[in-house]
């Protein structure tokens, strides 16, 4: 009855396996299912969720607050804006002369850091036909939108 394994390194490193002989079919069934559930490994040990990386928590907390300190910095850039807008347009215009006069490595720096107002500012500079302009402003409302589709992520992320 007690037959030799025909694969002696597979019964090492694979699931242990329950005889079926001699079990109903639901018995067998409902068997074979606990096996494959099993929480142990094949070394016996029980083996629970991954654990997290040591640094997974860090990177998290540092997602949180780039995401929100991003969205905080445009916010306020483009109320800016907006404000300049209502208020006079020689705000920008004076916004945009500073922009101009920047050293080169402190100009890229600020170009890369607000390239979307800084977009904005060359078209409300350059005086284009409002066609021109109505696609730069979708452009730009377009390119925040993605840039708080990484707080909408995190915020769904969070629930």
């Amino acid at each position: 009855m007690n037959e030799p394994d025909p694969h002696p390194q597979r019964s090492q490193t694979c699931a242990p396996r329950a005889s079926h002989r001699g079990l109903r079919f639901s018995e067998a069934r409902s068997l074979s299912a606990s096996v494959r559930a099993s929480p142990v490994r094949y070394d016996g040990a029980v083996s629970g969720p991954p654990a997290a990386a040591p640094g997974a928590r860090v990177g998290q907390v540092l997602e949180i607050v780039l995401v929100v300190l991003a969205s905080l910095v445009f916010v306020g850039l483009w109320l800016y804006v907006a404000a300049a807008i209502l208020a006079d347009g020689t705000l920008l215009a004076d916004t945009w002369a500073w922009l101009g006069g920047l050293d080169t490595i402190a100009a890229i720096v600020v170009w890369v850091a607000i390239l979307p107002i800084g977009v904005f500012l060359w078209a409300w500079q350059a005086d284009l036909e409002p066609i021109w302009m109505g696609l730069v402003m979708a452009g730009l409302v377009g390119w925040t939108g993605i840039a708080w589709s990484g707080l909408a992520r995190l915020a769904a992320r969070r629930r």
